[in-house]
């Protein structure tokens, strides 16, 4: 249901998950929940009213998976923190979000070769990313979301960036874990440019030229 690369994964003995309380986070901290020796999952607070509604939701959400674990006898290896700097970032776009969360993520890691993050971007991010690049001429590389990148002292690994948002609500109805999702009415806001690619953009050009899932993944299909 997931496309997952495993391969990515196979160096590191503990990793980290940025877990927003998204339905994407939310599915894929739970899949790799099942399988992963030792896992732990990070909610980074924005102190935006958002973000403080999501605390509590997300340490539920990471007692349930302990005891998910448990009943499939799996380890007890599952680990969870809500981290996040002082101040409201209510107004930040896009990138400073995104700043903020790494300068975070920093924080949190020590320097060890054995760690690493993973990003839950899937295939529709990656769409969204190519279309931003292409209109902002900010093409770098073969991939418009890399696999892995290289921060300070840990590594950033984005092992389902071939998977469709249409599985990933598949998996969650399955799981049923819906119950779980937090989704930040944000993500409807048209000002914010990828929102608009998202709901607007994006639909038109696919009624007109087909769907652009399979363009995109083209891009990958080699490091897979």
């Amino acid at each position: 249901m997931l496309k997952y690369n495993s391969k990515l994964l196979k160096d590191y003995e503990l990793i980290h998950v940025g877990v927003s309380m998204g339905l994407d986070s939310v599915v894929m901290s739970h899949f790799l929940a099942r399988g992963m020796k030792q896992l732990m999952l990070i909610n980074v607070n924005h102190k935006t009213e958002h973000g403080e509604s999501c605390v509590e939701p997300f340490n539920k959400y990471c007692e349930w998976l302990k005891t998910q674990r448990q009943q499939h006898n799996k380890p007890p290896e599952l680990w969870h923190t809500v981290s996040g700097a002082a101040g409201d970032t209510t107004g930040f776009n896009e990138a400073q979000l995104r700043d903020y969360r790494y300068g975070v993520f920093d924080n949190g890691f020590r320097d060890s070769q054995n760690e690493a993050l993973i990003m839950c971007h899937h295939l529709d991010d990656a769409v969204e990313s190519y279309l931003m690049n292409t209109f902002t001429g900010k093409v770098t590389g073969r991939h418009p979301l890399p696999i892995s990148t290289t921060r300070t002292n840990y590594k950033v690994l984005r092992p389902f960036i071939r998977t469709k948002k249409k599985n990933i609500i598949k998996y969650a109805q399955h799981y049923d874990l819906m119950k779980w999702v937090k989704e930040d009415k944000s993500n409807e806001d048209l000002t914010i440019r990828r929102n608009w690619i998202r709901l607007k953009l994006r639909p038109e050009i696919e009624s007109e030229y087909g769907s652009l899932n399979k363009v995109v993944a083209k891009k990958y299909n080699q490091t897979y």
